[in-house]
């Protein structure tokens, strides 16, 4: 199967649709009127989602996993086109991997510190804070 970003069926869609629906259905509803068809539906393909091989397996992947977090959408769109980008950009994740590895902290320095005016005054004798 090929991976066609431009398709609205595409894998990280369907993660998507499926992270919706699960924080739709994790919400507490507004009023106390009996379940309607599509939270039935929801609990449904939920129960068939628990018995499938996949959701067994000890290597399932992380799209298989509940998502039960308090992701609002706006923060899901952009995990999703993160991970469109990232199909579309195959260097992307290396050239991210590369500037991590080459990453430098700035330079720290306890000189002032150190002094013997200040010595007292630092809270702990085995973290200095920097000038």
């Amino acid at each position: 199967a090929g991976c066609n970003i431009a398709s609205p069926d595409t894998e990280a869609s369907k993660d998507y649709q499926e992270l919706c629906r699960a924080r739709m259905a994790a919400k507490p509803p507004h009023d106390t009127a009996a379940p309607t068809a599509a939270s039935h539906r929801i609990a449904s393909l939920s129960r068939e989602s628990d018995n499938s091989p996949s959701s067994r397996s000890s290597t399932s992947s992380w799209s298989e996993e509940p998502a039960l977090s308090s992701m609002d959408i706006s923060t899901g769109h952009m995990v999703l086109s993160y991970m469109e980008d990232h199909l579309r950009n195959k260097d992307r994740l290396e050239t991210e991997w590369a500037a991590l590895c080459a990453y430098e902290a700035e330079p720290c320095a306890t000189i002032i510190a150190q002094r013997p005016e200040n010595a007292k005054k630092n809270r702990y004798v085995n973290a200095l804070p920097y000038d």
